[in-house]
C-alpha cells in the first residue's frame, strides 16, 4: 500500500537530483568508519559542476550543506547515481558516463 505523500522539503530549483549511497556494503561500512550511510548529495539544476554534501536528511531539509564538490568535468540531465563513494553522472556535451570519486573532507 501507498500511503499519503509528505512535503519534506521545498526548493526554488525546478530540476535536480537528490540521492543517498546505493551500494549497501559501502554504506554499512560508511556507518562504522564516518558515518557518511546517511549523507544525501544534491546536484541542482540538470547542468552544471556542483555537487553538494549534507551529513544526513535532516540537514537536508534545514538546508545545511556540510561539503561543496566540485566536479571534474560539468555534468547533464538528473539521473545520476552514487554509488561505492563515487558519483556517476553524464557528462555535458558528450556521450560519456563520468564517474567522481567522493573525497570526505568538511568545511
Amino acid at each position: 500500500m501507498i500511503g499519503k505523500p509528505l512535503f519534506r522539503r521545498y526548493t526554488p530549483v525546478s530540476w535536480g537530483a537528490w540521492m543517498k549511497e546505493s551500494q549497501p556494503v559501502y554504506a554499512a561500512a560508511a556507518a562504522a568508519a564516518n558515518d557518511h550511510s546517511g549523507s544525501v548529495w544534491v546536484m541542482k539544476h540538470f547542468t552544471g559542476r556542483v555537487l553538494l554534501q549534507y551529513d544526513s536528511f535532516e540537514n537536508f531539509v534545514a538546508d545545511l550543506v556540510t561539503v561543496v564538490h566540485e566536479l571534474p568535468q560539468p555534468f547533464y540531465g538528473t539521473g545520476h547515481v552514487v554509488y561505492g563513494a563515487a558519483v556517476y553522472y553524464h557528462q555535458a556535451g558528450t556521450d560519456l558516463i563520468v564517474r567522481s570519486e567522493l573525497h570526505w573532507t568538511f568545511i
